[in-house]
């Protein structure tokens, strides 16, 4: 990705294929903001965006300079935009939030840097090119004095962070020295850098859950002009072992090929003619230099990166600055490629690689390229080229009808000028707008299986649609805010018994909760599906009892929509794949998009770990074996490592003389302290250790952690009256999960529902149901907190419930019970009411008119893409807030009294409806 700083001004970009999705083409994109430049210095951001398809929407925000843009576009058309920041607010090497992108289809990024005379394209990696482990590459600089830099940009969950430098280190004004460890927690969205002033070439990044990671130099401070060169990095599971070098080095320049490894690898290369070999260890980095006109072969036997650095040079008698690029894998080349001119430069020029025999059907928006010189690239069977297609800001197709090309766009500019758009963070808790439910693998069935799905709408006009390809059923369902509509459909015994077995996606216009039902031999079991935004890489199993000896322990894996690696630790022996694998193996999994597979076990699988390189969703229980009727299954989703938390309460859920179980999973060193009823204990838990806590009925746990720990809850079962229930599984939400306003429906199946509610006890007078108080509930507090709980029975009738608190978070779980159902259910949280777009609030009352006034709103959004404007006229104060279908967020404004007392008043207005609550909140 080339700038220089004269004009002509050269520039670089690797074109993704539009129809890989391992190239960077994506929907959801996370820039790092250009930190510690030159405080004097403003800084300008030229964004360039491709759409895939036509009724493309792209939405770019940056939360530190309120920025928010929403760009339409066409299949095949760029759009340019430009985001400006102002000198100084990016002069903070602390984390700063990131430029986020956005798009309902596949889009392709780059971007533009204008830093005073400097400018740098860089190509940006969707969120489905982010990975979990990477290896750093830092060019040597222009001179020994560069701030070598690390970028490491989380997307939507908290995540964990690894950084293993092999040079001393800065990291938030704290040196570290070469071979230390560096764990960095993130939070949704944040950025984090690291910089030294030696090569961190071969530096180890592991995150639990995918990051993007860039690295390069900039100028120290001071430097005059400012300089800048980064690329963002590829992930271990994206490297390939057959590269492809054409030539693009500046006549009388050597630029620099940077190879590393991640495993003990062998590399053959070609540089010419002239052939070589090299042995490379685990984070080890191999140079080769290039001069103009030298091509290069590359060959591993493991997967290797690639990364190729322009030292720069001269063309006459303009100088052009250096860049560092990615070089993909052959198997990332596509048959079809959709660019456009750029207008701003004085020519585009695309380099090709192809086969040779290929050469002859490549076609240029349909017809043969002219007069391109083909160039053998010595050892392959491959050749390269250069085609000037022109500056005009239209789209072309490159394409051969059957053999996969590579393509890079190199370009000779006069002047930038390129632009952009944004968007908010993703959905929490348990809603989404994508699920992937794993259907049940039975292997004794005898009959079809009918399941249900129960799908709550949190919008007006939601449009949910259940899909099951392979027995090719699709129904839709439109439903109204809060409102839960049911879809029903009937599982064939072939699937129910073939391995692997085939997912049913559910995918909505709009944000929805979806509980699964299934029917089996006079019982329901029924499970809450996380959707898509609640997916991870890591997790670990926890297998309950079961109800006999001989219940096979089960985990299943759904993927999502991307080739994908699984690993799978095993804590008992399994069986897989019609083979046996012991207690300790470890199972490697290579999944197609949608493939879903299963362990069973007759052992104890609790502890097991699974860890994807991509995110996946886990299920885990256990189900009869033999000729067993009626037969039973129980099973949960699991939560990924990423979403867990370390304080949860657990009121009293167990039936009557029954002991129900807590299992708690560590994923790494940690202490444990929980109190069940007035007993206090505790426990040291190592990585994937269970313990388990059992609870007899009327006692209530509280729990604290010094990690992230998953708490799954086992309903044993038992007799209420002369009635018995089978057990069923269920996850504890922790306090961090907490919301102030939920919405349900009765569900009419059952004979009662109960909402088991928990919250400070000081907050109970407030909190309502359908607008009314719950003053005289039996509330029982948690003892060794500040919390209480009660049970609530707010009846089966379908028919849409809003269950608030003003401002005080608090957990729900509903319960349903009748003859032949146990029902059971997490409710996520909900935009809280009454929603309006406009609310006026007058000052509170004056205590002390010589003191400004502190004055907070907390505002919750009910519709994607909402913007929020408060304003105090007589303070002349006015801020807008870009916010999306259930965010919530605390504003405070600080406001002088006397404008209070000479009528001041705040004005909070949306473009779509929200809630808008007044503090103080503690």
């Amino acid at each position: 990705t080339v700038q220089p700083v004269k004009t002509p001004k050269a520039a670089t970009e690797k074109v993704p294929s539009g129809e890989l999705p391992t190239g960077p083409v994506g929907k959801e994109f996370v820039i790092p903001n250009p930190t510690n430049v030159d405080p004097n210095q403003p800084v300008r951001i030229d964004f360039q965006m491709t759409a895939s398809s036509d009724d493309t929407k792209a939405v770019i925000t940056f939360e530190k300079a309120n920025f928010r843009q929403e760009v339409p576009l066409k299949k095949g058309q760029m759009i340019s935009f430009t985001l400006n920041i102002p000198a100084g607010m990016l002069s903070s090497e602390k984390s700063t939030p990131p430029i986020i992108i956005l798009s309902n289809n596949p889009i392709s990024v780059k971007y533009v840097l204008h830093i005073g005379d400097y400018s740098q394209t860089i190509e940006v990696p969707s969120l489905q090119q982010m990975g979990v482990e990477y290896y750093v590459v830092t060019p040597t600089g222009k001179s020994p004095h560069d701030d070598k830099k690390i970028f490491i940009v989380n997307f939507g969950s908290p995540n964990n962070v690894d950084v293993y430098p092999n040079v001393e280190v800065q990291f938030q004004e704290k040196s570290y020295p070469a071979g230390s460890k560096i764990s960095i927690p993130f939070q949704p969205f944040e950025v984090h850098q690291l910089q030294s002033k030696h090569d961190m070439t071969g530096t180890k990044v592991e995150a639990t859950s995918p990051v993007s990671v860039s690295s390069g130099y900039n100028s120290p401070k001071g430097v005059t002009p400012n300089y800048r060169i980064s690329t963002p990095l590829i992930p271990t599971s994206f490297w390939g072992t057959s590269y492809l070098v054409p030539s693009m080095a500046l006549p009388g320049s050597s630029d620099i090929v940077s190879i590393i490894a991640f495993q003990n690898t062998k590399i053959d290369y070609q540089l010419g003619n002239d052939k070589k070999s090299q042995n490379l260890k685990p984070g080890q980095v191999f140079q080769i230099k290039m001069t103009e006109g030298k091509t290069l072969f590359i060959e591993a036997n493991n997967g290797i990166m690639v990364v190729y650095y322009n030292t720069g040079g001269k063309i006459g008698d303009e100088t052009y600055e250096p860049y560092l690029i990615n070089i993909y894998d052959t198997t990332k080349y596509g048959t079809m490629y959709t660019i456009s001119g750029n207008p701003n430069l004085q020519k585009n020029v695309a380099v090709i690689t192809i086969k040779t025999a290929a050469a002859s059907q490549l076609t240029f928006d349909g017809h043969p390229i002219p007069n391109i010189e083909w160039k053998p690239i010595p050892g392959s069977d491959y050749s390269w080229a250069q085609y000037d297609f022109g500056t005009k800001p239209v789209s072309h197709t490159v394409k051969h009808p059957s053999s996969p090309f590579g393509l890079v766009i190199m370009g000779y500019m006069k002047q930038t000028a390129p632009q952009t758009s944004p968007t908010g963070p993703q959905p929490s808790g348990h809603l989404g707008k994508e699920f992937f439910v794993p259907t049940p693998h039975i292997a004794n069935q005898k009959e079809p299986l009918r399941m249900e799905f129960r799908i709550t709408a949190y919008s007006d006009s939601t449009v949910a649609t259940v899909l099951c390809e392979k027995t090719n059923f699709k129904r839709e369902l439109t439903l109204k805010t809060g409102q839960t509509g049911t879809i029903e459909l009937t599982i064939p015994v072939e699937i129910l018994t073939s391995v692997p077995s085939t997912p049913i996606i559910i995918k909505s216009d709009k944000l929805i909760s979806v509980t699964a039902v299934i029917f089996r031999g006079g019982k329901t079991e029924n499970t809450e599906i996380l959707s898509m935004q609640q997916m991870g890489v890591e997790y670990y199993v926890m297998t309950p009892p079961g109800k006999s000896e001989s219940d096979s322990k089960e985990a299943t894996i759904v993927n999502y929509q991307f080739e994908n690696k699984v690993d799978i630790y095993v804590t008992s022996e399994v069986d897989f794949d019609e083979k046996k694998y012991p207690k300790g193996s470890k199972i490697s999994v290579n999944l197609k998009p949608s493939q879903t597979v299963q362990i069973k076990s007759k052992g104890n699988l609790s502890g097991t770990k699974i860890k994807a390189t991509y995110p996946v969703t886990v299920s885990s229980g256990y189900s009869c074996t033999g000729a067993i009727s009626p037969c039973y299954h129980v099973s949960i989703q699991l939560v990924p490592v990423s979403h867990w938390g370390k304080q949860y309460i657990i009121p009293s859920i167990a039936l009557p003389g029954s002991t129900d179980v807590v299992f708690v999973t560590a994923s790494q060193n940690t202490q444990l302290e929980y109190q069940l009823g007035n007993e206090k204990k505790s426990a040291n838990l190592a990585p994937g250790q269970v313990t388990r806590i059992e609870i007899p009925a009327s006692s209530t746990v509280y729990i604290k952690a010094s990690a992230g720990i998953q708490v799954v809850y086992y309903n044993t079962g038992g007799k209420v009256g002369d009635r018995s229930y089978d057990p069923y599984i269920i996850n504890i939400p922790n306090t961090a999960q907490y919301g102030s306003n939920y919405k349900f429906s009765g569900n009419p199946n059952v004979e009662k529902n109960y909402a088991i509610i928990t919250i400070l006890t000081s907050a109970l007078s407030q909190l309502t149901f359908d607008g009314k108080s719950l003053s005289n509930l039996e509330w029982k507090t948690i003892t060794g907190t500040d919390y209480s709980w009660a049970k609530y029975d707010f009846g089966t009738q379908p028919v849409s419930h809003t269950l608030q608190h003003p401002s005080v978070p608090f957990g729900i779980i509903i319960i349903g019970y009748s003859k032949a159902v146990e029902y059971k259910q997490i409710v996520p949280a909900a935009p809280i009411g009454p929603l309006k777009t406009e609310f006026d609030f007058s000052g509170p009352k004056i205590v002390n008119k010589n003191e400004p006034v502190k004055l907070e709103y907390r505002i919750t959004a009910s519709e994607d893409d909402t913007i929020v404007t408060i304003l105090c006229e007589k303070a002349n104060f006015k801020k807008e807030i870009p916010m999306q279908k259930g965010d919530t967020t605390t504003y405070t404004i600080t406001v002088p009294a006397q404008l209070l007392e000479m009528g001041g008043k705040v004005v909070v207005k949306g473009n779509k409806p929200i809630s808008v609550i007044p503090g103080p909140f503690k």
